[in-house]
């Protein structure tokens, strides 16, 4: 189990909750992503047994639709597509002048929340997980 990657999702989710509060939309935007990116990492490495020396965003998102984006049990096609767009987004808040509102963000970092939770059932950080 990669302990360090859920601790430090946990914290990254931690860290977008906070600066939605501040209204910081790019640092909540950011963090949202980066928050589900580990918790994907550590569900490929425990659950779809794939090990990669350096995780490319593109590839995690293909390997995460592949591995379990199709299975249609805790995940779908549209997870896979929910992460593909964070990711987009955070690209945005970095790189782009973009007008952010609160609604956008709010339903960003609730998405994120909604996946967070069932990518840690799934790596079974969760009571009641699967084996």
């Amino acid at each position: 189990m990669q302990q360090w990657r859920v601790a430090k999702a946990q914290r990254f989710l931690t860290a977008a909750e906070a600066a939605f509060q501040r209204e910081d939309w790019e640092t909540s935007v950011s963090r949202s992503y980066y928050a589900v990116y580990h918790l994907v990492v550590a569900l490929l490495t425990t659950r779809g047994q794939v090990r990669r020396p350096r995780w490319d965003h593109d590839t995690l998102i293909n390997d995460f639709r592949n591995q379990f984006g199709r299975r249609g049990f805790l995940f779908t096609s549209k997870d896979a597509d929910t992460v593909a767009a964070m990711f987009e987004e955070r690209l945005k808040v970095d790189y782009e002048q973009e007008a952010w509102t609160s609604r956008t963000v709010a339903r960003r970092l609730n998405a994120a929340k909604d996946l967070f939770d069932r990518l840690l059932t799934a790596i079974g950080e969760r009571e009641g997980a699967q084996d």
